[in-house]
């Protein structure tokens, strides 16, 4: 993901705010209908839309996005933020639990989830 970032230049604009970030896995970039993966990969200005979709300002473990209720993505839109069962789901996107280095903790978060925003 982080190379993503890079290349797109969202990792730019992020700079050293901490974020919440909400990984798709490559197969939910390609499993995406209206997504041309490999054509996005190397068009920066395409990949940074989708990216700027999936990462939240501020550093939030599952507990304070489901009580925050609504977060604000890069892109300046409102994603729900809710609890199915054992799950934490962002609109309809299921997360799976934060991948941290624990000295990065107050820098940033990154929660896997299994579609794209």
């Amino acid at each position: 993901m982080f190379w993503l970032l890079t290349s797109s230049g969202v990792l730019d604009e992020i700079g050293d705010r901490p974020v919440t970030i909400i990984a798709p896995s490559e197969e939910a970039f390609r499993e995406f209908k209206f997504l041309d993966y490999y054509g996005v990969l190397s068009n920066p200005v395409a990949l940074a839309e989708i990216l700027r979709r999936h990462i939240v300002l501020g550093v939030y473990d599952a507990e304070g996005l489901i009580a925050a209720g609504t977060v604000t993505n890069l892109a300046g839109e409102q994603l729900r933020v809710w609890r199915n069962g054992g799950f934490v789901m962002v609109d309809d996107v299921t997360l799976t639990l934060p991948h941290t280095n624990q000295a990065d903790v107050a820098t940033f978060v990154v929660y896997g989830a299994d579609r794209l925003i």
